[in-house]
């Protein structure tokens, strides 16, 4: 009777089909890592650019609430009656700062973060920038619109929070 010598192991071909499955499988956990991390990247831009944007409207309405509080129009230092505006405001410590702007690319719109707060002037730069467009050409209210711009990656992001403010009292 005779023996054969069977050694128990894997083949060449069963050792390459392994490590095949193991690095596809790495390879997908990898990109869903890297996707991960920019769609975070992302949702942060696009939480603190609608914080901006409705602090772009929150700084109209106390524009708003001063004016009545003084007795004038309510639109008075943002708007001529009848007519569309494109501004920059910011709080600045004491008082608010209302600034005319061209468009949402020119300095003026430009945010920069000064002691952990995003300010129109100086401090570090970011890639945010804040227009506020106030239209008052219809009688019932004024349209304020903010918009805030960012670059993320090489392609420019816009959010927009838009509201009516009414002269109710």
């Amino acid at each position: 009777m005779r023996v054969i010598n069977r050694k128990l192991g894997f083949s060449l071909m069963e050792v390459i089909v392994i490590i095949f499955i193991i690095t596809m499988g790495l390879i997908g956990v990898a990109s869903l890592v890297i996707q991960n991390i920019q769609v975070k990247d992302f949702n942060c831009d696009v939480l603190v650019a609608s914080q901006l944007a409705q602090e772009g409207l929150e700084l109209v309405r106390s524009v708003r609430d001063s004016n009545w509080l003084a007795s004038e129009w309510f639109g008075n230092g943002l708007v001529a009656e009848g007519g569309t505006s494109i501004i920059t405001i910011y709080f600045d410590g004491s008082y608010i700062v209302v600034n005319p702007v061209v468009n949402i690319d020119s300095d003026e719109a430009k945010l920069k973060k000064n002691n952990n707060f995003f300010v129109h002037g100086t401090g570090d730069n970011t890639s945010y920038s804040r227009v506020i467009e106030i239209d008052n050409t219809d009688s019932t209210g004024i349209a304020i619109s903010s918009l805030v711009q960012w670059n993320n990656r090489g392609k420019t992001h816009q959010y927009r929070a838009d509201t009516i403010l009414y002269d109710w009292r």
